[in-house]
């Protein structure tokens, strides 16, 4: 069967810095050890892969009307206050990465909404039991035009903070910024070598219970995870992901990691 996933990302280098080009490129080559054909279309370049069966549109910032295939698959990974009924009605399956949100489209949609999470490609990131985790609490992401609530937190804490990431030199101090991008395949060794990953997430992926991939990736590397609180954080990573809603629960966050590192890093 010969698939074509098409994602939000922009061809060329100005994609190769965003998560949604890497995972269908993963998505790919696992179809393809299974036996499948598979191609994968950035924004742009839609359409441009004559010939496919199954057409997976991995639903990130920017919507995709698929066209005609015997199967048209749409799988929500981020952004998902951005989808509209009609949207889903085009497609035949439509899959979210959050038990919350698949009820509210079930009802929406009058029909079943399938459950996939978002996951990490383990070829990439994994444990290296040799690395020492001199790093520091790790933050990748941009700035938004704001102080995200983990970068925030860790400084008022006054933590060792090494950032990534797009418009911190306007925020932060300058030994704290490392650079404003990441080659994807360095991310590994950043989140590897790190003490803690910092994460939080975006407003609508928050209340609609979309687990950022941040975290995925981070554990994947063996790397302990402060995030803002989600429920779904606390059911599915109960003991490797510490979370906060506020200051005080943050600064618990951080004593767990001071007096209690070695359990989290076996969690």
């Amino acid at each position: 069967m010969r698939w074509v996933i098409r994602h939000s990302a922009p061809p060329g280098r100005r994609g190769a810095h965003w998560g949604d080009g890497h995972f269908a490129s993963s998505l790919a080559l696992a179809l393809k050890s299974l036996g499948h054909e598979a191609e994968c279309e950035a924004r742009g370049q839609w359409g441009s892969t004559g010939g496919a069966d199954v057409c997976l549109v991995l639903r990130g910032l920017f919507p995709n009307d698929p066209g005609k295939f015997r199967l048209k698959i749409l799988w929500i990974i981020s952004h998902p206050k951005e989808v509209s009924k009609g949207e889903l009605e085009g497609f035949d399956l439509v899959f979210c990465a959050s038990h919350r949100h698949k009820s509210i489209l079930d009802n929406l949609l009058h029909r079943k909404v399938e459950v996939l999470l978002q996951a990490s490609e383990t070829t990439i990131f994994k444990p290296c039991k040799n690395r020492l985790r001199g790093g520091g609490f790790v933050f990748v992401g941009n700035t938004r035009g704001q102080l995200r609530p983990a970068v925030l937190q860790a400084k008022r804490c006054l933590l060792p903070l090494r950032v990534w990431g797009r418009g911190w030199r306007l925020i932060l101090e300058g030994g704290e910024v490392v650079a404003s991008e990441v080659p994807y395949p360095e991310l590994a060794r950043i989140y590897g070598g790190a003490k803690v990953v910092l994460n939080d997430h975006w407003p609508d992926m928050k209340r609609l219970g979309y687990v950022s991939n941040r975290v995925f990736d981070a554990l994947a590397c063996g790397t302990p995870v402060i995030s803002d609180y989600m429920p779904e954080l606390k059911r599915m990573f109960p003991s490797a992901v510490l979370t906060f809603r506020n200051a005080r629960e943050f600064e618990t966050c951080i004593e767990r990691v001071w007096f209690e590192y070695p359990n989290l890093l076996e969690a």
